[in-house]
């Protein structure tokens, strides 16, 4: 007998259950188990054409074996060799079954898998559907005025907040079992919720239209005796928080797992696949005093803020926005757009925003403190009476802004753009300023750069806990020793004629 019945189908039939598992790979990649990339990042439209043509070729190989095998069992019954039974060899036929059947028991299993998937996806979409669906519900309440009963719509915060919790379960379920493919579209729907409902345009007016340009006499405007707070307390209740569903919004989208984040670098046509989150700022050397460890830290932050600016993955859009009064405390927005955002009084403790985009933001009163801010944008913006301690500014751009009257105490300004930036009346607390940057533009000269940083420390106010350029030396309103921190508060305050009773 020149061909085995028992040997040569088992292994066609070992070929043919490899190329059936590589078509499996190629064509549908088993998405969503966890087991191999996703069917994009598979085997391509060249290698599951090769695939094919393998299972092909080995599946006609089957066909003729089993060809074989039935011409040699047929033999067998007419004429058996010498000491053998005759009569039908029942295990090669059921071999045979089994080879020529397996191919299409394997496709049926394909198409069923991607019945579930398609099954999966409406459920999803359907989720999706019924929270936004949510998101705009709204409930009649009655309201009694003037001796009339009113009834009004407003919206059903508590069905909301739900829909809000709902959404945020599905952008972490995707980014586990489907590879983050809805978790961008669920960022995009809170972002454009808070927009909706949180538009910048309504917000009250403030101090700044309500009272004109700064004036540092003006009894309306004095501080509050606490170093510490953030402005006015009176002037500051008049403006209402965020609702309650538009505050949850913001910490759905401030809390988002290291996961979620790399799917959003990720994200978009002109994306790295591979792109890993790259708006965590480089480790600063833990003394100032060291100046070639300075250099090479300021070398780091600039190749570090080149490579954010390259970014082509997804950004948070919260631009024009309503965010007064809102807590942002231990919230990641780094590399989020808040253009044109009204963070008036806005609560940024521990909070993350790294390169975000905050131009023509505004912060009046912000208090912003032990928070990560390098080369963030603060380009034309508003930080007028901010509160800004303990925090990092490595490589950010004030270019053009306004921040008068703001307190930095323990800030790190290494490589910050300073250019055109209105610091009058700001006060500077146990700190360096022998490494920021710039306050015009490169082109000029040393000796122009040491004048006009002298004239623009004229109209701040600090002490001796301040470390100034070399060459520079302290205007003469400043204390020429260390003092408390209330005293030199309060110094700062009889300053600028604002003493308090």
């Amino acid at each position: 007998m020149i061909w085995s019945a028992a040997t040569v189908p088992t292994i066609e039939l070992a070929l043919l259950g490899a190329g059936v598992v590589m078509l499996a790979w190629a064509g549908f990649g088993l998405r969503g188990r966890g087991l191999v990339a996703p069917r994009s990042n598979a085997l391509g439209r060249d290698g599951r054409d090769l695939v094919l043509a393998l299972v092909a070729l080995a599946f006609a190989g089957a066909l003729v074996v089993a060809f074989l095998v039935l011409f040699d069992t047929g033999r067998n019954i007419l004429a058996p060799p010498d000491g053998a039974r005759s009569g039908p060899n029942l295990g090669a036929g059921a071999l045979i079954a089994a080879i020529l059947g397996a191919p299409f028991v394997i496709w049926a299993t394909i198409l069923k898998h991607r019945q579930f998937d398609l099954q999966k996806d409406g459920q999803i979409t359907d989720r999706i559907s019924k929270a936004v669906e949510q998101l705009g519900a709204e409930k009649t309440v009655k309201r009694r005025r003037k001796k009339t009963a009113l009834e009004i719509t407003e919206p059903n915060i508590e069905v909301r907040i739900g829909a809000l919790l709902s959404l945020e379960r599905i952008a972490q379920d995707s980014v586990r079992n489907d590879a983050g493919r809805d978790h961008v579209r669920v960022m995009e729907i809170l972002c454009a919720y808070i927009r909706h409902n949180a538009p910048a345009s309504g917000a009250k007016a403030t101090m700044q239209k309500t009272y004109g340009i700064f004036s540092p006499t003006r009894a309306d405007l004095r501080p509050s005796t606490d170093p510490d707070t953030e402005g006015p307390e009176p002037f500051q209740q008049s403006f209402p928080p965020p609702r309650a569903d538009v505050q949850l919004a913001l910490e759905v989208l401030g809390r988002r797992s290291p996961e979620q984040r790399r799917h959003e670098a990720r994200w978009g046509p002109q994306a790295d696949p591979e792109a890993d989150w790259i708006f965590d700022h480089p480790p600063r050397p833990p003394a100032t005093d060291d100046p070639p460890a300075m250099e090479e830290y300021r070398d780091k932050l600039r190749a570090w803020r080149d490579r954010t600016r390259a970014y082509k993955g997804y950004r948070l859009d919260l631009r024009e926005t309503n965010l007064r009064r809102a807590n942002l405390s231990g919230l990641n927005f780094s590399g989020a757009r808040m253009n044109g955002a009204r963070m008036d009084w806005v609560k940024c403790h521990g909070s993350r925003l790294n390169c975000s985009q905050l131009s023509k933001a505004q912060m009046q009163h912000a208090s912003v403190h032990h928070a990560e801010l390098a080369g963030a944008d603060f380009s034309d913006a508003y930080l007028d009476r901010a509160v800004i301690q303990d925090n990092r500014l490595d490589g950010a751009i004030f270019f053009h802004t306004q921040i008068t009257m703001a307190r930095f105490a323990r800030t790190s300004i290494v490589d910050v753009n300073l250019i055109s930036a209105d610091l009058n009346g700001s006060l500077f607390r146990d700190m360096s300023l022998a490494v920021t940057s710039k306050l015009i533009s490169d082109d000029f000269s040393d000796d122009l750069w040491q004048k006009v940083f002298s004239l623009t420390l004229k109209e701040t106010f600090g002490d001796a806990s301040v470390k100034l350029p070399a060459g520079i030396s302290p205007p003469e309103h400043w204390p020429m020793s260390s003092s408390s921190r209330n005293k030199t508060f309060n110094l700062w305050l009889k300053w600028c004629g604002l003493e308090t009773d």
